[in-house]
């Protein structure tokens, strides 16, 4: 079915269209409005390795997170470096076997007026924050 935060580009009239371009492009519904985005050729953009240093400087980070995230690939085989590319696709499969094996809750936060004053409420923004973080088609 159709999805509230994601949609095609709109196209303005008369304006040519790439066809196979078109096809990789789509629109995400974020709170702050629609933002229009591209997935061509973006493994091509993200084939670039990071440097060497990097990840056996963000191991021995005196961050927790940063050490354990960089542990194994500072001790990895220079040669065989991982791609930025390669890295994504296999943060984004663990991502999804932690969010399937979970059971996810969620902490809306709306704001009750744009001014940050207490006691106070506007309709409007409040309306606008759960149209755009797609909240009332949950509801």
């Amino acid at each position: 079915g159709a999805s509230p935060v994601y949609s095609r580009p709109k196209r303005g009239m008369g304006k040519k269209v790439d066809l196979a371009l078109d096809r990789l492009q789509f629109a995400i519904v974020h709170y702050a409005g629609t933002v229009e985005y591209t997935a061509a050729a973006w493994l091509e953009k993200n084939r670039g390795t990071l440097h060497p240093d990097l990840p056996k400087l963000l191991a021995a980070s005196t961050a927790p997170l940063l050490a354990a995230l960089f542990e194994t690939r500072a001790t990895a085989d220079e040669s065989k470096r991982e791609t930025v590319g390669h890295s994504y696709r296999g943060s984004l499969r663990a991502l999804s076997r932690t969010m399937a094996s979970t059971e996810q809750h969620y902490i809306r936060c709306i704001k009750p007026n744009e001014k940050q004053k207490a006691d106070s409420f506007s309709g409007q923004a409040v309306e606008r924050q759960m149209r755009y973080t797609g909240l009332s088609a949950v509801v």
